[in-house]
This record gives structure tokens, C-alpha cells and sequence, in this order.
């Protein structure tokens, strides 16, 4: 169990009880509304509480707040004087979190409100540890509703790949060895008759190849240009260009 601390009150800020009384004192009549302390968490937030302290006593009554969290919660006033009949209000601030508790439903955090009758007394740091009257104690449980679970924010390795949330993709049945052997049929005429247009490209590139050397050969033996002569280098031409042609499409 965490020890209660207490949000200290600086003694030059001490609080006079201006009601004097001779005598036997009368116990503290303490009433406080809500009987517990809750917050609706959400990250990242300042939450508040406010708990309502009632003097129902004929007595000035001082009262002091202890928390087992000093370093969550900010407690306004956490130390006042109740004079008989009157209430006060106290605010309690849950600072921004920046992580979820673990169990949001079995919150362990606790508060404590001391208070006992001042006798004539004034408040003091002193009043609660040295004071002739012994406080008395109400104890106040921290709980948090409406609590809404907030996912994390994740970083560098932690970043995950949304195809992980992706659903599976199909997976194909297992081919039978009937299936396995008609693919193979299919592949085989596939390469086969690819084979044999290769094969009929080359033959014809050679046999235009063989065309273009003889039309060479016979362009040699002109000399010069005879009647009509034009028109027989024309077609050599034609016929060699086509044949260039031909030779660089079937490559």
C-alpha cells in the first residue's frame, strides 16, 4: 500500500479560526459528498472532481487532503477551515496522462481527508501532527467510468504493415498429376510450333540473303546505261531494298 503524502500548506498562509470556545471539546461532525472520488478518463485531458465538505458541527472545523498519487492529482483548497454550518468545495485536478492505466476498472489511487475541531486554535502545518486533538479520517477511493480504451500510438519498429491486418488471399487447389500432365501437352505444343516459325524465318532470311547476293553480282556487269537499260537498274534497286527489309524484319 502507498503511503499517503499530503500537499503541504506554507505556514505563512495560516488560517485563524476567529470562533474562541472554553472547555471540553465536541467531536467533528464531517459530511462529504460524493463518498468517493471519479474521473471519466480520457488521455491527454485535465480531469476534475469536486467534493462538497460540510461542517455539521457547532465547531470550526479544519480539514486537511492526503492523496497516495501527489504527482497525479492537484487538490484545491487541500487545507481550510469549515466553520459550523458551511460548506466548502473541493476541487480536485487529475493531470494530463500520458499513458492508460493498466487495470482501468480496479483504479488503486486513494485519498485521505484528516479534520478535527480547532478549539480556539488557528491552522497550521503543525495542527494535524502536533495539535492537542487527534484528527479523525475519511477515506476516499479514486474510480474512473466512462473509461474508453485508447490505443497507442505506435513508432519506428513498432509501425506495422497494414497489409498484416489484411485479409488471406485465395489459395489455389493442389494440381492433380492429370492436370500437372495436360499443362505439360499444352507447353509442349506451345514450344514446339515456336520452334517451327523460328525455324521458317531463318530459311527465308537466307533465301532473300541469297536474292540480294545475286542482284549484287549482276549490278556489276552493267557498266554503262543502255535504252531501257534505267528500268532494269530501277527494279535491282527495288528488288535489293526490299530485300534489306525483309532481312532486318525476320532477324
Amino acid at each position: 500500500t502507498k503511503q499517503l503524502q499530503s500537499i503541504q500548506t506554507p505556514s505563512c498562509f495560516a488560517i485563524p479560526s476567529t470562533t474562541k470556545h472554553a472547555g471540553e471539546m465536541a467531536q467533528a461532525k464531517l459530511h462529504v459528498e460524493p463518498e468517493d472520488v471519479r474521473f471519466r478518463f480520457e488521455m491527454h485531458k485535465q480531469l476534475w472532481c469536486t467534493l462538497r465538505l460540510s461542517n455539521q458541527g457547532g465547531e470550526d472545523m479544519a480539514f486537511k487532503v492526503k492523496t497516495t498519487a501527489p504527482r497525479r492529482y492537484c487538490v484545491r483548497p487541500n487545507a481550510s477551515v469549515i466553520k459550523p454550518g458551511t460548506t466548502v468545495d473541493v476541487n480536485i485536478m487529475m493531470l494530463p496522462q500520458k499513458e492508460q492505466p493498466q487495470d482501468l476498472q480496479n483504479c488503486k489511487d486513494k485519498f485521505l481527508i484528516q479534520y478535527l475541531n480547532l478549539d480556539g486554535e488557528e491552522l497550521t502545518p503543525d495542527t494535524f501532527s502536533k495539535g492537542k486533538n487527534k484528527p479523525m479520517e475519511k477515506k476516499l477511493k479514486v474510480y474512473y467510468t466512462g473509461a474508453v480504451p485508447t490505443p497507442p500510438v505506435l513508432e519506428g519498429d513498432e509501425l506495422k504493415d497494414s497489409t498484416d491486418d489484411a485479409p488471406p488471399a485465395e489459395t489455389k487447389a493442389m494440381e492433380t498429376p492429370k492436370d500437372m500432365h495436360g499443362n505439360y501437352e499444352t507447353l509442349l505444343a506451345s514450344l514446339t510450333k515456336a520452334t517451327e516459325e523460328k525455324n521458317a524465318e531463318r530459311a527465308e532470311r537466307k533465301r532473300l540473303e541469297a536474292e540480294l547476293a545475286s542482284l549484287r553480282e549482276g549490278g556489276k556487269a552493267i557498266g554503262t546505261l543502255q535504252d531501257g537499260g534505267s528500268y532494269s537498274v530501277l527494279h535491282i534497286l527495288i528488288a535489293a531494298l526490299l530485300a534489306l527489309v525483309l532481312g532486318l524484319y525476320f532477324r
